[in-house]
């Protein structure tokens, strides 16, 4: 196998954790951030780890998560040639330039193994999530602290089935952890209004 470099930038890190999901030998989160387990600081908020991958699988996972990170904050160099498996630049090659559109009433599909109520409790400040078959009765009870823990979980419990419903969930999950974060009402489906923390002088 060849000698790989990881190398992850911390300060780039939005928390979104596949990486973690992927490999989890090699990253896990940490709050509002993710580790480089065994990773050694290099610069401020680099960290490099060099290794040889025991099998194939690891070299796969390391590779994947890499590719997966959204916001490029981790690259993987080939040791031997110096040169770059996954990069840390966007390379934009667009051949094809799509403006978005959603029409919800006629493309919105239910998700076959049930959907989700969300609500914030502020005291505890955790996210509850109920997940329903029907009749909006909860069979399941998630909780979690933020977002990207409690959307995992739901993954990891098999819970979701469709893309759009992923993301649909994901966008609301996220709503509800800034309503937490700086004490605004949550309701599901609805725009939150932030609070912005005035100056005393």
């Amino acid at each position: 196998m060849k000698q790989l470099q990881i190398i992850y930038d911390k300060k780039k890190c939005i928390a979104a954790g596949l990486c973690e999901s992927i490999d989890p030998e090699h990253f896990v989160l940490n709050g509002d951030k993710a580790d480089l387990i065994g990773g050694k600081p290099s610069k401020k908020d680099i960290f490099l780890l060099e290794f040889t991958p025991i099998n194939e699988k690891q070299n796969k996972q390391v590779i994947e998560a890499a590719m997966s990170c959204p916001i490029n904050a981790i690259s993987v160099k080939d040791m031997a040639t110096n040169s770059f498996i996954v990069s840390p630049n966007i390379t934009e090659n667009t051949q094809k330039e799509i403006t978005s559109t959603y029409d919800e009433a006629n493309e919105w599909k239910m998700d076959p193994r049930g959907y989700f109520l969300i609500r914030t409790d502020v005291k505890k400040k955790i996210i509850e999530v109920g997940h329903c078959m029907e009749r909006n009765i909860v069979d399941i009870k998630i909780t979690g602290k933020n977002a990207t823990e409690t959307f995992n979980t739901i993954i990891r419990e098999n819970l979701i089935s469709s893309m759009q419903h992923a993301a649909y969930l994901g966008k609301e999950l996220y709503k509800a952890e800034l309503a937490l974060k700086y004490k605004s009402k949550y309701v599901q489906d609805k725009d939150i209004k932030l609070k912005r923390k005035t100056k005393t002088f």
